[in-house]
């Protein structure tokens, strides 16, 4: 079983930093926090001159508000992966 990825939890990073979700729901919250979901975005990062965004692409049964919920080690298309997540939510 994985933690449910929410507002604020950081990616693993690559050449880039961890990076948080730029979008979550605001309606389904896991410990306060919106949940990330299929098709939510990861704030802009940079690794030198070089930046670039992503979007959040696991595939799970769960779902809220109609997208896949995100869970640690889901990837991004950008080539991180989900890293942070809840501790006490877990799906799987």
């Amino acid at each position: 079983m994985s933690g449910v990825v929410r507002e604020g939890d950081l990616t693993q990073g690559h050449c880039f930093n961890p990076t948080p979700p730029a979008s979550f729901s605001s309606a389904v919250t896991v410990n306060g926090r919106g949940v990330v979901r299929y098709g939510d975005s990861i704030v802009t990062h940079c690794c030198g001159p070089v930046c670039h965004s992503g979007i959040y692409i696991g595939q799970h049964e769960v779902t809220v508000e109609g997208r896949s919920i995100q869970i640690k080690g889901d990837p991004i298309s950008c080539g991180d992966v989900c890293n942070e997540c809840s501790s006490d939510v877990t799906v799987g």
